[in-house]
């Protein structure tokens, strides 16, 4: 069993209405664009980092090897990111995207490292990280052979992380984190204890 080659995926790609219509990646917490830890916790075990965004699109390629658009999946939510995602690691002959959205920063290095190996022995599936607070599908490895899957489920009208995993047999893996490790930082509220 080798080692896989993995592409990091960054998701930046909402349109962060809970917080006015910002870009949510590009927002400072405790002193650092919230994009950076994201790329933080990817770096060390990822060969390339690939941010899917759909506007303020040169302001993230200083914090990336490259950027991705929905294309035309712009009403798909973050499934339309991780497909981008996905386009982008086959032809470039990836394994596998290990993805998390840009508004996690408790999220580790340690964490997604964690996820990799386990991923390691099981490629062909996807597998999703989970903790004491429950699942967290947009943190997770999902491996280039779910590319045409992914796309079929979109054009069938699917939008929902959990539908697309529950159909194509993704499996947990349950990693040990503080209860807030995984907080997405995207209201008003989650700022206001910065």
């Amino acid at each position: 069993m080798g080692e896989l080659k993995l592409c990091g995926l960054i998701l930046a790609g909402g349109q962060g209405c809970r917080l006015g219509g910002v870009q949510k990646g590009l927002l400072e917490w405790q002193g650092r664009p919230l994009v950076s830890y994201a790329r933080d916790a990817l770096s060390a075990t990822c060969d390339h980092l690939v941010i899917s965004a759909n506007t303020q699109l040169a302001d993230y390629q200083p914090w990336a090897d490259a950027i991705v658009t929905d294309g035309g999946w712009h009403d798909a939510g973050p499934l339309a990111g991780l497909l981008a995602g996905l386009h982008y690691a086959a032809g470039r002959h990836f394994d596998g995207v290990l993805v998390m959205p840009c508004d996690t920063p408790g999220v580790t290095p340690a964490l997604m490292a964690q996820l990799a190996r386990e991923a390691a022995a099981q490629p062909h599936q996807a597998l999703l990280c989970s903790c004491k607070g429950g699942p967290h599908p947009l943190h997770g490895y999902y491996p280039v052979l779910l590319e045409r899957e992914l796309e079929a489920f979109l054009a069938q009208g699917g939008r929902k992380v959990q539908d697309f995993v529950t159909a194509h047999a993704g499996a947990y893996c349950s990693l040990e984190a503080p209860a807030d490790a995984f907080r997405n930082l995207n209201t008003p509220e989650c700022w206001a204890t910065d």
